[in-house]
Formats: C-alpha cells, structure tokens, sequence
C-alpha cells in the first residue's frame, strides 16, 4: 500500500492498466474455453440421447428441451450430418455408452476447474486496483440494468401483468426509478371506434415517458348497425336479444349448474320472460293510438333509446368518412417508438357468453339503455344484418405507412367475412401495403365464418399482398371451412408470396394445398423449425404418403399434425384414421409426428 502512495500516478496508472489488460486477456481465454466446454457437453448430450434414449440416466428428458440443447450444440444444422457427429460415427465412439458417460464426466470436472478460474480473476484485479471500495446501492446502477430489474419485476407471462402493481409500487421510491419504471406502466392500449378511447391513446402517445413503453396497440371493431334505423328492425332487435338470453338462462337451469332450480335463479327467469313479453307488447303498438297509458311511456321511453341509437350511428359514420381511427393512430404510433404490434379484433372473446345477451336488472329500462346502445360486434353474423365494410382496416396499415412506421407483428381475427370484397386492397395500395410490410416478423390471421367461395378469395388476395415479406419468422393462418369447396382453399397463392429463409413457426389450419406447392414452400424454410401445427389441413392433389416425406426433410422442435384431409383420406375409415393420428385430446405424440420427427423410421401410411 505504502509504495502505491509513493509512486508518482502515472506509474500507479500504468501498473494498474497492465493489471487491467493482462485480467481481461485471462478472461477472455478462460471464457472461450468455457464456451469450448459447453458446446463439447451439449454435443454428447445430444447424442446420448439419440444413440440411448431409453437409459435412465438421460439429462434431457423431453423434446422441448432436447430442441434447445440441440440448438445450441449445433445450431440450424441437422446433428446427424454435421461433420462431428460424422467422425465421432466413424470411430465407434458412440458404440459404448460408459465410453461417453466417461467422457461427459471428464468435460464436467474440466468445465468446474475453468469456472472456478474465470470467477476468482475479478476478485484478484478488484483486490489490488481498489484497496478501498465505495459503498454502493441501486442508486448507482445503469439504466440498462435497471430496465432489466424492472422487466422481471413485470413479470410478464403472455398477454398477463402480474406485475403491475409492483410496477406501480416501484414508481414511487425516488424520481429515478419513477422515470425508468414509466417505461412499463403501460404496454398495451385498447381503442375502438369511439373518441374516448382515441383520446386516452393520444394522451399516452404524447407522454415523454410512458409512451416509449408501448409495445402493442389492440383495435376492436364494434359497429352500430344501419338496419336500425327503422324503429321497427330495432325493436325486434332488443326481442331477439331478450328471447336469446332468456334461452340461456332455461339451458343453463337444465344442463349445467345445479343453481338452476334454486329461488333466485327462477325469480330471473320470470324477469326475462316478463321482458320478453313487455318488448312484444311495445314493438306492436302506436304512441298515438289505444292502449294502457303506462305501456305508452314505456313506449315512448324506447323511441327515445331509439334516437340516441341513431346519434351514435351517426356519430360513428361520420368518424368512418374522415378516417379518425387511422389517422390517429397513424400519428400515436409514430410518437410511440416501440409500438410495432397490431391486434385488430371485431368481437371481444374474453367476454362470457352470459354478457353477451340482454341481461334485465332491477330497472327494465336501464338494463335495456345499456344493452342496446352497444355496438355488434362479430358475433352477430348469424343475426342476419348489414355489416359494415371492414375497409377501415386497409385504412389503418396505410396511413401506419405513410407515418414512417413498420409493424413488426400482426394479428387478425375476424368473426365475420360476409363483406371481405373491402378486404381487398386496389392497384394503388398494394405497393403501399407491401412496403409498409417489409419489416414484418409475426403474422396471425384467423377468420371463423365464410358464406361463399367468393369471401374465400377476397381473403386470398388480402394476404397474398400483406405477406410479401422476406423477414417472417412466425406465420399462423386457421379458417373456418364450413360451407365452402375445398378446393376454393387453395393457399398456392399466399404461400407462393412468403419468402421463407427466417420462417421457423408455423401453423396451418382449416386450409387446402396441393402437393406442388407443398414442395417448393418446405424447400425455402430453413433447416432447422421450431415449430409446425397443421390441423384440418386438406391436400388437393398426390396422397399424404408423399406429404409426409416432404415435412419430415426438415428438423423439427415442435411438431402436430391434426386431422389431415384430402389425399388418400377420403376413402380411408376411422379406425385407420384412430391409428395413426390417435384420439382427439391425446397429449403422446402419435405415429404421423414421430415420423416426420425422425423417432418412426417406417411410414405409417404406406399400408393406406
């Protein structure tokens, strides 16, 4: 210590950088080394695995993780053709499985030798450089370190925020962490067509703080109906509603809960049923005619629910024609510089089914002011009325566009496709909507009613344009094919679009391909596939035999393959089916998935 004092500080200076070079080469070496030893480890595993894979004593126990270890021993490389497990092959090293345990055991103790040295290095160096360390707190820590604290401390898991409070919490402490925490007060904002929600959206978007923590902008799409403009279509409207919830109640009293012949639960009954009738009993009057002078006001009170209805519609419409919902969000995005996700919904499915009906409280009138000024959504495609053009969609990604912004993920489910043909983008916006896609990583697109082949291709021609991307990563298109020629599914023209090379998770249901197209799509996906979901998948030409020789050239992580259509399976029974596919809900991987994973060396279809 003493001649560290006497030393002039230049020379305490270079002793200490020649201490700091010398630790850091150290480092790096033992380091390296370490990297060395673990991808050996990984390596042996693998194969341990794949030569023995009955022994008891395997570290990896399931394919998830067999697919992660692998990835990193060998990457995207299939480890049966890569050049070490070759040389290994050729000099019997896999023949004898104490050889390999005995080799494991010597690269674990090399690895805990190399640790040991890389952990004790800083503590040397710290020794000597710093004889009097500062007393430091979380005060002193960087800003990339605490936004990595506070990302655990969201505990975010899918779509949830366990960690919120916390989050909220945390914001209180001192000014910097309420600064760094902002970031991840709000990570998902939820508009519509309604000024409120573009309000609070502009809000945020303007904060300095709390709009760089956006990630996700969630658009649903709930349209007042223009049939009810006539009184008379409103009214029946409300009836159907009522009659709707009404059955629900008696089919719940009958099937599922017990609480269904309890006091309380027919007292609600009688009340809908009352409801019901009253609606039945004002749809058919006339204010200026006979009848009871009680019924009149409550008819006069419907007609005003009527009008507010109508200046809803109108105030909707009108926000429609000037584009209010893509233009805001074009320029809240713009503000938002990590908001590159879009999830647009036309109904919401968090929502019980039990809400979804005219539920009669206490008051009639004020159970139904609440019901009926909200708008459908898609789960009234069955009801048989005019639906609004979902051409505010194209709208939105080309004004995003024109903003300078490019999403990164997309996610569509629609309800209802009985006005697609506004689905489709003219000549003049799919070189826009192309462009504006050029960055896209994540596209979801799922559509559960189709009332013609012709919606079919209107959806054909949407995705075939937003699809031109040659950065996707993950893809998932499910239809509903109910009622359409499967023929009319044809994906050649979306799949022909998607250029491949980063595409590693994809999920294909209630779709048709034939066996072409197949080919050339698996042959621009790369080598190694984290995960593959075809269900109700219908091959339009060639058999399945064939198909499945195509998928498994590849390596897979995740694999299932549900239900499969078309091919030789037209004519095959279902006991057959039963046998290779396995039960609906059975969790094993059935003899289609192990063969296409390699884990079935004999097709199980050769003998169909």
């Amino acid at each position: 210590m003493s001649s560290i004092l006497s030393s002039p500080p230049n020379a305490v200076a270079f002793d200490g950088n020649l201490a700091l070079e010398s630790t850091d080469h150290g480092l790096a070496i033992t380091n390296k080394l370490l990297r060395d030893q673990r991808g050996e480890i990984c390596r042996l595993l693998v194969a341990r695995r794949i030569h023995f894979p009955n022994q008891p004593e395997n570290v990896i126990r399931d394919q998830r993780e067999h697919f992660k270890i692998q990835a990193e021993a060998f990457g995207d490389q299939d480890p049966m053709r890569s050049r070490w497990f070759l040389s290994r092959s050729r000099c019997g090293f896999f023949n004898d499985i104490q050889r390999l345990d005995r080799e494991l055991a010597r690269l674990h103790a090399m690895k805990r030798e190399y640790e040991d040295s890389f952990g004790a290095r800083p503590d040397s160096i710290n020794a000597s450089l710093r004889p009097h360390p500062r007393s430091l707190s979380a005060q002193h820590l960087p800003d990339d370190v605490l936004f990595i604290i506070f990302e655990l401390l969201e505990g975010r898991s899918g779509e949830s925020r366990t960690g919120r409070a916390d989050i909220i919490s945390a914001r209180l402490v001192c000014r910097r962490f309420c600064n760094v925490a902002s970031h991840f007060l709000v990570r998902e904002i939820s508009i519509g067509l309604d000024e409120a929600s573009l309000a609070r959206m502009e809000e945020i978007s303007h904060h300095p703080t709390i709009a760089r923590g956006v990630r996700t902008i969630r658009i649903t799409l709930r349209f007042y109906n223009s049939s009810f403009t006539d009184f008379q279509s409103f009214a029946f409207h409300q009836i159907r509603r009522a009659r709707d919830y009404l059955y629900f109640l008696r089919r719940d009293a009958e099937y599922r809960t017990p609480d269904g012949t309890s006091p309380a639960a027919l007292q609600e009954r009688n009340e809908a049923h009352a409801h019901v009738v009253k609606l039945q009993r004002l749809a058919g009057m006339d204010l200026a005619g006979e009848g009871v002078s009680a019924d009149k006001r409550d008819l006069a009170v419907l007609l005003d629910i009527h009008r507010e209805y109508i200046a809803l519609l109108e105030g909707q419409m009108s926000m429609l024609k000037r584009k209010r919902l893509s233009h805001c969000l074009g320029s809240a995005m713009a503000r938002m510089p990590r908001a590159r996700s879009l999830v647009i919904r036309d109904a919401n499915p968090q929502l019980p089914l039990r809400d979804r009906y005219q539920r009669p409280e206490s008051d009639l009138w004020t159970s139904l002011r609440i019901s009926a000024l909200e708008p459908l959504d898609g789960f009234d495609v069955l009801w048989a009325l005019d639906m609004p053009s979902y051409g505010c969609i194209l709208d939105i990604f080309a004004t995003i566009r024109n903003a300078g912004v490019y999403l990164t993920s997309i996610d569509i489910w629609l309800r209802n496709m009985r006005s697609s043909e506004t689905l489709v983008p003219s000549q003049e916006m799919r070189q826009d909507l192309s462009e504006g896609m050029r960055l896209l990583k994540s596209f979801n697109f799922r559509a559960d009613y189709f009332p013609n082949d012709e919606a079919m291709n209107n959806v054909r021609e949407f995705l075939s344009t937003s699809l031109s991307t040659a950065r996707l990563q993950q893809l998932s298109l499910a239809i509903n094919i109910e009622a359409i020629d499967p023929a009319s599914l044809d994906l050649g023209g979306i799949l022909y679009s998607v250029s491949g090379p980063h595409l590693k998770e994809i999920t294909l249901s209630g779709l048709g391909i034939d066996f072409p197209t197949l080919l050339q799509f698996m042959g621009r996906l790369p080598e190694m596939i984290r995960r593959l979901h075809l269900s109700d998948v219908y091959l339009l030409s060639d058999t399945w035999r064939e198909a499945l020789d195509v998928l498994r050239a590849k390596t897979y992580g995740d694999v299932k393959f549900e239900w499969p259509e078309g091919g030789e399976f037209e004519s095959t029974s279902e006991d057959d089916l039963e046998s290779i596919f396995g039960d609906i809900g059975q969790d094993s991987a059935e003899n289609a998935e192990l063969y296409i994973t390699r884990a079935l060396h004999r097709n199980p279809l050769e003998d169909l």
